[in-house]
C-alpha cells in the first residue's frame, strides 16, 4: 500500500480550534521546535535509511522547517509504525551529531496518513507544491 505520510515537528502545526490551541500551547515542555539545514539533511537521510532497511520504496520526501512529507509503500506496516521509524532514525542521526542537545522533543505526537490513490498527483505534491524547495527526494515512480 501506497501512503502520504505528513509528520510535524514539536510545537508546530497544530490545527486545532482556538481555545484547544492555547491548550497545547501552554502544555508544552520546550519551544517549538524547527528543523535548520543540518537537521533537514540528516531527517532526508534517515528517511531513506529506514526505507533501504526495510525495504520499502521511497517514491518522494520533502523535508521542510516545521514538518515533513513522505510517499512510501510499505506493504503491510501500518503507517503510524512507519512515521515512528522515520522520527526515531532522524533523532538518533541528530544526537550522533551532537545537534540540539539537551533537546527531548522534537516530533509532534502522531502525523497523519493518506491512502495515495493517484501516484503522479502525491509525488507532486510533495515535490512542487509545497513553496520553495528545502530537501527532496525524488525516486522512480515504477
Amino acid at each position: 500500500m501506497v501512503w502520504l505520510l505528513t509528520f510535524h515537528c514539536y510545537g508546530t502545526g497544530f490545527h486545532f480550534p482556538p481555545a484547544l490551541e492555547e491548550y497545547e500551547r501552554n502544555a508544552m515542555k520546550e519551544a517549538p521546535f524547527h528543523l535548520g539545514p543540518p537537521q533537514r539533511k540528516l531527517t532526508a537521510d534517515a528517511v531513506q535509511q529506514v526505507c533501504q532497511d526495510h525495504r520499502w520504496k521511497l517514491f518522494a520526501s520533502h523535508v521542510r522547517e516545521t514538518h515533513v512529507h513522505v510517499v512510501v509503500e510499505c506493504g503491510d506496516t501500518y503507517p503510524a509504525e512507519v512515521t515512528i521509524a522515520f522520527k526515531r532514525r532522524s533523532s538518533q542521526l541528530m544526537n550522533a551529531a551532537g545537534l540540539d542537545h539537551g533537546r527531548t522533543k522534537r516530533w509532534a505526537r502522531n502525523g497523519c496518513y493518506v491512502r495515495v490513490k493517484e501516484l503522479t498527483r502525491a509525488v507532486d505534491y510533495v515535490v512542487r507544491r509545497q513553496g520553495r524547495p528545502m530537501v527532496v527526494f525524488v525516486g522512480s515512480l515504477d
